[in-house]
């Protein structure tokens, strides 16, 4: 028989058995978690760094794409950027493309002006695509030149200024037409008065706006610069959703002012060069430096007491310093870039007496019909398998259709009513604020980790998973020994990713992922 005094300390066992299963669980519970935890943070820790260099190898290509283009066709790239300039992605793809630099015709070596214009036919605005293991990165460039430069609201000119003022409002009123976000003049004149305000040097002090620190910072001054564009939204009336593009509904893309404005149109060098003498094309180049600026750096402190070193030497040092390029033609300023501004900032660069709505449509049309003489060129040439395999891993197509663009201004008589709706004044009035070429581009990588079995579905979708958004700003100089980048804003990480908006929204094909 038990004693019950047995009874009792066995439920004491049990209980104490329990807690003791319970404190356990929990003590394994949370080594498991903070196991998880630790490992998924090194895993996100290993995975930015892996997709920043994998963005310094893309960077590199977009480099020297943007640095050949100076001395390339307008519309040359089709043949010329599968050869030299993407060789290295080529390896980087794992596939093999010949190089041949003697490929180039006679025709194309006696081109009258190599340098003519830049538009869509070029190398650089196709967005691309490069893998680095599970890693995709995509390039996407911007020019500048295709947008209005909101410094030019601090003209002292007041009729200048007035002219200047009224493109604003015509762009903002234009910039979201046919969305429910649509702005009228009264909105556009509200943002106009807030950025007035904002420029305005008299009203900036530590108790209102506090001066940021930039060559417009003199107390006397009467106008203060915008250092970026994403002073915007330090606007009362400018929200996140205004400022950036935004993706609707059946694949449409409201435009924010970042696809319109601008502020880093009007650079400038130091005649001297007093100021970029220890200046490298490491910098130059955003980061990467060459052999030849290594060269440079450890050259231009030797002695060198023989004549012929002398001599190496400035040749040398020449290669990788930004002295060629400080006696280069001006910068093309704030003329807007006929063939890549945006819908909206072509309706906005003459008021509709000059520039009717109608005359926009067809300049638009104009260029976004086929090249019908490039087309047929193209279709005459038999392209290497090698290089269908690189334009398929990088744009995701066998072949670009070559649209038409504007080499030159006299261009603008084959669009249709050209003629008979624009009058010679109006004519002149429209085409002395336009321009065909570019110098300073935003350049935009998109790197993702995306799940082996994720395919595309939409036209502007996204992979899930790890992501890593950069910009940077550059400067294109042309030197004695080609073409040089600048940096004017370093690579910085962007909320947003980017994406080129049809002319057309409305006649956007059906999205067909691609097969290969």
């Amino acid at each position: 028989m038990r004693n019950p005094r047995q009874e009792r300390e066995g439920g004491v066992i049990l209980i104490l058995t329990l807690f003791v299963l319970l404190i356990s669980y929990a003590l394994v519970a949370q080594l498991t978690l903070g196991t998880a935890v630790a490992w998924q943070t090194t895993k996100n820790a290993s995975d930015r760094v892996r997709m920043e260099y994998a963005c310094r190898s893309a960077a590199e290509e977009i480099f020297q794409m943007l640095k050949d283009d100076v001395g390339m066709e307008p519309g040359g790239d089709a043949s010329e950027a599968l050869e030299g300039d993407l060789a290295a992605a080529a390896a980087d793809q794992g596939l093999d493309v010949n190089s041949d630099a003697e490929s180039a015709t006679d025709e194309e070596e006696t081109a009258a002006d190599t340098a003519a214009s830049d538009s869509t036919r070029d190398a650089w605005w196709t967005p691309a695509r490069y893998t680095y293991g599970d890693i995709e990165v995509t390039s996407w460039v911007e020019d500048e030149n295709g947008k209005f430069n909101l410094h030019l609201l601090l003209q002292e000119d007041e009729e200048a200024r007035a002219e200047a003022e009224a493109t604003f409002i015509r762009i903002v009123d234009a910039l979201r037409d046919k969305f429910d976000d649509d702005l009228d003049d009264y909105d556009a004149n509200r943002i106009l008065e807030q950025l007035r305000e904002w420029m305005d040097g008299e009203k900036r002090s530590e108790e209102n706006f506090p001066r940021a620190f930039r060559y417009s910072d003199a107390e006397e001054s009467e106008r203060v610069l915008l250092f970026c564009l994403e002073e915007l939204m330090l606007l009362q009336d400018v929200t996140e959703s205004l400022y950036y593009d935004q993706v609707r509904p059946e694949n449409r893309i409201a435009p924010g002012l970042e696809s319109a404005f601008t502020v880093y149109t009007l650079p400038a060098l130091d005649a001297e060069g007093s100021e970029l003498e220890q200046d490298t094309a490491e910098e130059a180049n955003g980061g990467a430096a060459t052999a030849e600026d290594t060269f440079a750096a450890e050259a231009s402190t030797d002695p060198a007491p023989e004549e012929e070193a002398a001599q190496d030497l400035e040749e040398n040092a020449a290669l990788g310093g930004l002295d060629d390029v400080l006696e280069g033609d001006p910068p093309l300023g704030v003329l807007i870039n006929l063939n890549t501004a945006s819908s909206a900032v072509i309706q906005g660069v003459a008021s509709r007496e000059v520039l009717p709505l109608y005359m926009v449509e067809q300049i638009l049309r104009y260029r976004n019909e086929v090249d019908e003489a490039a087309q047929e060129e193209a279709d005459g040439e038999d392209m290497d398998s090698n290089d269908i395999d690189l334009r398929r891993s990088l744009y995701r197509e066998d072949e670009s259709i070559p649209m038409r663009f504007f080499s030159t201004l006299e261009d603008l008589a084959e669009v249709e009513s050209w003629e008979d709706r624009m009058d010679e004044e109006a004519q002149a009035a429209f085409t002395e604020r336009i321009g065909l070429k570019s110098d300073i581009f935003s350049i935009y990588l998109f790197a993702h980790i995306a799940p082996e079995d994720w395919e595309q579905k939409d036209w502007y979708e996204e992979p899930p998973g790890p992501v890593l958004r950069l910009r940077t700003l550059v400067w294109r100089r042309a030197g004695e020994n080609g073409g040089k980048l600048i940096t004017l804003l370093p690579w910085h990480e962007v909320p947003n990713r980017r994406w080129r908006i049809p002319d057309f929204q409305d006649d956007l094909p059906f999205f067909e992922p691609p097969e290969w």
